[in-house]
């Protein structure tokens, strides 16, 4: 069962793994827009959106805009910015 999350107007802190992650194989669908991350180490390489192959362990197959599985663009995505 497909799963679609609309992420709006949020402040994350410390993300671990990334903002959301998708399972690509169940064709879930994650849209963002004006989000804000902070990380306490001031570091910028988070991961807003990464995607999986869902199963018992599930697997990571990359990460970053991409079609319908990760929708937003980097004016919709602030990291470390005030």
């Amino acid at each position: 069962i497909p799963r679609k999350v609309t992420v709006e107007n949020v402040y994350a802190i410390d993300p671990l793994v990334s903002v959301v992650t998708v399972n690509k194989n169940n064709n879930d669908q994650a849209t963002f827009k004006n989000i804000y991350v902070k990380t306490t180490d001031g570091k910028k390489n988070v991961k807003v959106c990464q995607w999986s192959q869902a199963s018992k362990t599930p697997s990571n197959l990359g990460d970053g805009p991409s079609g319908k599985l990760c929708q937003y663009s980097s004016s919709d995505v602030h990291i470390n910015e005030d």
